[in-house]
């Protein structure tokens, strides 16, 4: 039951860490855009790549918290 809730918390501060990461990558694109700097196509690429990236790892790490779910429950559905 221990590593279910690691696995829990894994899957959970891998999602914390992804919205971190769009709200970093969200705020750097607003920043790009109020600047007009000389890099703002290679700053913008960049930004627009990490906001992916974390968007990538909010989904893989909801799909953590589900198969937990879903290990409960048959642990849950064994006991009855």
């Amino acid at each position: 039951m221990n590593q279910l809730g690691s696995l829990l918390n894994t899957g959970v501060s891998g999602i914390q860490t992804g919205l971190k990461g769009v709200q970093k990558a969200a705020s750097d694109i607003v920043n790009i855009g109020a600047a007009g700097e000389g890099d703002a196509l290679k700053d913008l690429s960049t930004a627009v790549v990490d906001l992916k990236t974390s968007e990538l790892q909010v989904k893989a790490s909801a799909k953590v918290i589900k198969v937990a779910d879903e290990i409960l429950g048959t642990l849950l559905d064994t006991k009855a």
